[in-house]
């Protein structure tokens, strides 16, 4: 079937499942200064983002009028990347405007038609899917390019990649479980499709081999970093003939979904089953949840100094960028027992 084709089919197929029109999803995609009920919103963004996991893509271009701190997104780690980077260009002459797409959708044409739009700027893409395409969009029209988080095979030359310490990041949260007696630990994974989720889990695995756990296939579950599947992941979990004593989360709001099907079997948190999530997000405190802390404000700034100094007429030579993550202790590990 032709690219083309199967876009529109997305639309439309996307479009149905929201009861909104295939224009009113195209417009979310282009981010267009349409008026779209919120509820509308979100249930679009939803569906782009279940069905064939998100792109988000933010351009940064010189102008006079007020930065705007977006409000309506949904996904809780990009939406806290987007907002620093927001502040951050607050007291600049450069703005930001954030696109959200898909996968299947987003084609060289599009990344076209988004620059064509605002020449003169610069390309920061969030967790990208196809780093190829992306970048020969913005050599074709000599647009500075970062990337953020993304971990692949892949020397950077013209573009430049900031990324999160997913795998040593995972191993701190193991070690802390480690220290409590924890040995039998589950990992909920997020969607494996995608690198950053991959580097959780090879994070995982390696700090069961620096203590000498074997690897054990049946403890790790796939989340799709969806709340409801990692509760449907975890009551496979706490099935096994010999339950784990810890999990660990890829992201905080499968954290969530983990904690309810936990509560729900009759088990304590942490007195049964330690847990950990992966972000901090803004829930975690509200629901006392260890976790991983992404330094997204850091990240944002450097991001947008970066972009603002290529766009100034800089010359940077390093072209890679790694943030390590904290681990927040509150009140959801405990010792073994």
């Amino acid at each position: 079937m032709d690219a083309s084709v199967r876009a529109t089919t997305k639309l439309q197929f996307i479009a149905d499942k929201t009861g909104v029109t295939s224009q009113n999803v195209r417009d979310v995609i282009l981010n267009n200064n349409v008026l779209i009920p919120d509820a509308a919103y979100r249930a679009i963004i939803s569906a782009l983002v279940d069905s064939s996991e998100g792109t988000y893509d933010c351009l940064v271009f010189r102008s006079d009028k007020m930065q705007r701190t977006p409000t309506r997104l949904t996904n809780d780690y990009i939406d806290n990347l987007i907002r620093s980077m927001s502040v951050a260009l607050t007291e600049s002459p450069y703005r930001l405007s954030y696109h959200v797409g898909n996968r299947e959708v987003n084609s060289a044409g599009l990344y076209d038609s988004m620059l064509l739009k605002r020449p003169n700027s610069g390309l920061i893409s969030i967790t990208p899917s196809n780093v190829g395409l992306i970048s020969e969009a913005c050599q074709r029209h000599k647009t500075p390019c970062i990337f953020i988080d993304f971990h692949g095979d892949r020397t950077f030359g013209d573009e430049y990649v900031i990324n999160i310490a997913n795998r040593d990041s995972i191993k701190v949260a193991m070690r802390h479980l480690f220290d409590l007696g924890h040995r039998r630990i589950g990992f909920v994974a997020g969607m494996l499709t995608m690198t950053s989720a991959l580097e959780r889990l090879k994070g995982y695995e390696e700090a069961l081999t620096e203590i000498g756990i074997t690897y054990d296939p049946a403890l790790v579950v796939e989340g799709s970093w969806l709340p409801d599947k990692a509760y449907e992941a975890t009551l496979k979990l706490l099935q096994l003939p010999e339950r784990p004593t810890a999990i660990v989360a890829s992201n905080d709001v499968m954290a969530s979904g983990v904690m309810i099907a936990v509560r729900e079997a009759g088990l304590q948190i942490p007195g049964d089953i330690s847990i950990i999530g992966f972000d901090d997000i803004p829930m975690a405190e509200d629901i006392s949840l260890t976790t991983i802390q992404q330094p997204t404000k850091k990240i944002g700034l450097q991001a947008v100094q970066l972009m603002t100094a290529l766009l100034d007429g800089e010359t940077i030579s390093q072209h890679e960028y790694e943030y390590p993550a904290d681990l927040i202790v509150r009140q959801t590990t405990g010792r073994a027992h």
